[in-house]
């Protein structure tokens, strides 16, 4: 899916979650970043090495998605560009614009956690052979090569996106409009109409 939005990276030792009370786990502070601004979900917590994401932060990130000229936040899973597995959590809003694109070397694995969406398959030429709407826990996994986007059909939308690292950029296509164009609206609409 390639969302380059507002990113949040996490020490690997963390995890989001809502507090239990339970002895060993501590308040930290991350941060979503953004060109422009810094917010503070403050509601992170450690214990040992594993990393949790509750509804308060989905919920966090779904507010910061609404205020996101983007319509979309990220948070990091991983450490950085060479970890051997990339995974994130991306919530985004209706109206976000995932341009289409592919991944020449790579699978991607989607998994939605809330929300609701469509998941475009396009033809070399831009037409969409496929369209999968899917809903909370939906699984999709996309080979490597194909043409896709997704549409965002709920707010609060989240998936988790899953790719064998280490990073590489996505490919996007020429024969859609890149982000900020102005036909960006005009080409959103055109995909809610085709079938």
């Amino acid at each position: 899916m390639s969302f380059d939005a507002c990113v949040m990276t996490l020490p690997p030792w963390a995890f989001l979650a809502t507090n239990t009370g339970r002895s060993g786990w501590f308040l930290q502070e991350p941060s979503i970043h953004s060109s422009n601004s810094r917010y503070n979900l403050g509601m992170t917590m450690a214990l040992d090495d594993f990393q949790l994401i509750g509804g308060p932060t989905l919920d966090e990130m779904a507010r910061q998605a609404a205020q996101s000229e983007r319509k979309r936040v990220h948070l990091l899973l991983h450490e950085g560009h060479g970890d051997q597995v990339q995974r994130l959590i991306i919530v985004a809003q209706p109206g976000t614009y995932v341009r289409p694109h592919r991944h020449p070397e790579q699978w991607e694995m989607l998994v939605l956690l809330q929300g609701g969406g469509s998941l475009l398959r396009f033809d070399p030429n831009g037409q969409i052979d496929s369209r999968a709407v899917m809903s909370a826990q939906a699984v999709a996994q996309i080979p490597a090569g194909v043409w896709h986007g997704f549409w965002v059909r709920e707010p609060g939308t989240a998936i988790l996106e899953v790719k064998p690292g280490p990073y590489r950029p996505s490919e996007f296509a020429e024969w859609a409009p890149a982000e900020g164009d102005v036909r960006v609206d005009a080409y959103l609409r055109q995909l809610t109409l085709q079938p």
